[in-house]
């Protein structure tokens, strides 16, 4: 994902626990007495603190000042380069300013770090603060060392994590490294690599029903198939698609359907379970069987002080009737979930008998038999207190319950165990995208407790101690996958 994100699929990326790291592995690989790093960000001190612990010495350029334009000169490092630079340290763009070298100073410092044989170490962390940026790699990929971190915004999660973008050469000698000081190693390389995706839609809140993206990809739909489907504004999902993907820039399109070794989802439980048992982590053994429908009920709209009860069609009435008489076949068992979230009345106007309702209803439970039963019944009712007017019912969405692999969680488990992290077995009661999933490649998730159980609210919470054990065992339980292939 970082290589391609950063347009440098010819590369390899190593993963570390974040910029220092990489830098740690970059200055005890490629330095040694008499070594000089030049660095052009005096005010960082870790480069010039790992050079200095292997006896090489260090050279600043000072950056900062309207005078410099908060950024390196290729004359400068001209002067400054000389036959004991063996490193050459470039923040860009630079923190945390934004301020970027333009492409021809680029191609300028890269053609005085390759007469001068040096390596070059290309920072661009801070590529999302410029507005534009350009990659050294792309123009000396072999002495290029490309350094990107995420933990500008995954250490929130808890995580610290970043890559360095090399040669296949020097990725073999970097990755021969001994643990850092700092209690990681790169040691290792995955024989996979990490991705992370964001699925389009999982709620259907905008386009309805949600699951879209992971169900696109997984192929259980095809996107001309849903490209018509509107939004409240009768926006359609294939043009609302198509500016996401007009505002990208420098994304990879990737083909849907691409083969995945296994997936993983992290969430909060959006129940009291985990909370009320005091245990940080839960292993999700599955995702209760799912129905969605929508039911269209058409009367006739007539005055509300004239029109006789007995010869009206009452479109509310009728739909009331058919909630009720649903609720009451839905009682058992208990654990049944039965929602109407969705109540919409034409032309809902207080002296005017309603003329069309749109209801919503949405059914779970772990059992299929039992979700066939009230399946039965809803379909039953609809058609018997409509008269005397008329209804539509239309399933949106048909989700048997789902089983995870039983590889990922039991490897979730252990990871739990070996952190001394508690954690237990339970179901998802919500859907996930990872149901989709779940045909496609072998999938699991982790939950987190939540505050009361309480989720799509406003005080939706969860302990940031939990989100960092969730997210030490999701670290872990991602590594395995990787490095083995476990699932």
């Amino acid at each position: 994902m970082v290589k391609l994100n950063l347009g440098l699929p010819g590369q390899v990326a190593l993963v570390s626990d974040g910029a220092v790291a990489s830098l740690y592995h970059v200055c005890h690989t490629l330095l040694g007495p008499g070594d000089e790093l030049l660095t052009t960000d005096p005010t960082w001190n870790w480069p010039m603190v790992f050079a200095r612990s292997v006896g090489a010495s260090v050279r600043q350029i000072p950056i900062y000042g309207a005078e410099h334009r908060y950024r390196l000169d290729p004359a400068r490092l001209a002067e400054a380069i000389g036959p004991r630079t063996k490193l050459v340290y470039l923040v860009d763009p630079n923190n945390p300013l934004g301020a970027a070298c333009t492409e021809g100073e680029v191609a300028g410092i890269v053609d005085v770090v390759r007469r001068s044989g040096a390596w070059l170490v290309h920072d661009c962390t801070y590529r999302h603060f410029a507005y534009e940026h350009h990659l050294a790699a792309r123009l000396m990929p072999e002495r290029t060392i490309t350094i990107y971190s995420f933990s500008k915004w995954l250490g929130l999660a808890g995580l610290r994590i970043g890559a360095m973008v090399v040669d296949p050469d020097l990725a073999e000698l970097l990755a021969a490294a001994p643990p850092n000081n700092l209690g990681s190693s790169i040691g290792e390389l995955p024989r996979r690599s990490i991705e992370v995706v964001a699925w389009t839609n999982e709620e259907g809140c905008r386009f309805s029903p949600g699951m879209t993206g992971s169900e696109l990809y997984a192929g259980a739909k095809r996107l001309e198939d849903l490209a018509g489907l509107c939004d409240a504004a009768g926006e359609m999902f294939g043009d609302a698609i198509g500016k996401v993907l007009a505002a990208d820039r420098d994304v990879p399109l990737r083909p849907l359907g691409r083969a995945a070794a296994a997936l993983v989802e992290p969430h909060i439980e959006q129940g009291p379970v985990l909370e009320r048992a005091g245990i940080p982590v839960g292993v999700v053994s599955g995702i209760q069987g799912t129905r969605r429908y929508r039911v269209q009920v058409s009367g006739q709209a007539s005055h509300a002080g004239t029109a006789e009860r007995a010869e009206r069609r009452d479109a509310l009435m009728a739909a009331v009737r058919m909630v009720a008489a649903i609720d009451r076949a839905a009682r058992d068992p208990a654990d049944i979930k039965l929602t109407v979230g969705l109540f919409q009345v034409t032309p809902n106007a207080p002296s005017v008998v309603p003329e069309q309702v749109l209801f919503s209803i949405d059914l779970r439970h772990p059992e299929d038999a039992v979700v066939d039963r009230i399946d039965a019944a809803i379909r039953h009712i609809v058609a018997a207190e409509a008269p005397p007017c008329e209804a539509v019912l239309r399933q949106i969405q048909r989700n048997p319950t789902v089983t995870f692999s039983p590889a990922i969680r039991s490897l979730i488990g252990e990871t739990a165990g070996a952190l001394e992290i508690g954690c237990r077995e339970l179901a998802s009661a919500a859907g996930h995208d990872a149901r989709s999933l779940n045909e496609f490649c072998p999938t699991g998730m982790i939950f987190v407790p939540c505050r009361d159980g309480l989720s799509h609210h406003p005080a939706e919470w969860a302990e940031p101690g939990d989100l960092a054990a969730g997210a030490r065992v999701l670290t872990d339980v991602i590594w395995e996958l990787a490095k083995d292939g476990r699932a």
